[in-house]
C-alpha cells in the first residue's frame, strides 16, 4: 500500500517536471535552475537518482507551473497587439496589390484595345495604288 502512495506522488512529481520543462523550453529559460530551485533532486543533470516527493516539493513545482503559465500569458497579451498590426498590414498590403494588378490589366486592356481599333482603321490593300 506504502509503495502505491509513493508511486503515486513520483508520478505527479514526474508530470510537474515534464510541464516545468514544457514551459521553460517555450519560454526561453534554463530548465535545469529552474527545478533546481525546487528542489536540487529534481535535476537529472546532478545524477542524483532519487527524486523528492514531499509535500513541500509537490507545492513548489506547482507554483512553480502557476508562475510560469502566468508568465507565458503575459508575454502572449504582449504580441497579441502586434499580432493584429502585422495582419492589418498584411491584409493593407493584399488589398493594395490587387488594385495595382486590376488598374494595370485595365491600362493594358485599354491599350491592347486601342491597338486594335487602330489597325482595323488602316486599310489594306493588294493592288497597288499608283497616282493618275
Amino acid at each position: 500500500m506504502r509503495f502505491d502512495w509513493q508511486s503515486e506522488r513520483l508520478h505527479k512529481v514526474l508530470e510537474f517536471v515534464s510541464t516545468v520543462h514544457d514551459l521553460c523550453a517555450v519560454l526561453g529559460m534554463d530548465f535545469f535552475s529552474t527545478v533546481t530551485e525546487v528542489h536540487p533532486s529534481l535535476n537529472d543533470s546532478t545524477g542524483v537518482q532519487s527524486k523528492s516527493i514531499s509535500n513541500d516539493t509537490l507545492a513548489r513545482l506547482a507554483k512553480t507551473v502557476l508562475t510560469l503559465k502566468e508568465d507565458k500569458k503575459q508575454r502572449l497579451q504582449k504580441v497579441m497587439p502586434l499580432e493584429h498590426f502585422f495582419s492589418l498590414i498584411f491584409i493593407w498590403t493584399m488589398a493594395v496589390n490587387y488594385i495595382s494588378n486590376v488598374i494595370n490589366f485595365g491600362i493594358f486592356w485599354l491599350l491592347a484595345c486601342q491597338s486594335c481599333v487602330c489597325f482595323q482603321e488602316i486599310p489594306i490593300n493588294s493592288e497597288c495604288d499608283t497616282p493618275n
